[in-house]
């Protein structure tokens, strides 16, 4: 049965987010990487739509959201990224806590790179 709850879950989501996730570290540093990430999502009941940016500058470019599903405040999805080396695919999994959302690189260390909170720029 779906319930008035899991309704205002999924609409909880809608909008745009902001944050910053950390990157691996280039082999000539140890120091992790830090890019801007922009989440602009959309929901149809347990379907998640829309598109994901991370980088600086002119290499930053939406990635469109696949497979995206939301169930009460568990997020995920998958990007596929153009790259010059071809397509890079990542899949992301997530929690919505009020007005921030956690996401993480599935597979990824849990303090380590491919870690992002986003916090909610504006509502759809």
């Amino acid at each position: 049965m779906f319930t008035l709850t899991a309704f205002a879950a999924f609409a909880a989501v809608d909008g745009r987010w902001k944050g910053e996730i950390k990157l691996p570290a280039k082999k000539q540093t140890t120091e992790p990487r830090k890019a801007a990430a922009i989440l602009d999502v959309k929901t149809d009941g347990g379907k998640l739509t829309g598109t994901m940016q991370m980088g600086k500058g002119k290499r930053s470019r939406p990635a469109e959201i696949q497979d995206g599903k939301i169930e009460g405040d568990k997020i995920t999805f998958t990007t596929v990224a153009k790259t010059k080396k071809g397509d890079r695919t990542m899949r992301w999994e997530g929690k919505l806590e009020g007005e921030q959302l956690h996401l993480q690189l599935a597979g990824a260390k849990r303090r380590g790179p491919g870690k992002v909170t986003l916090a909610r720029e504006s509502a759809q």
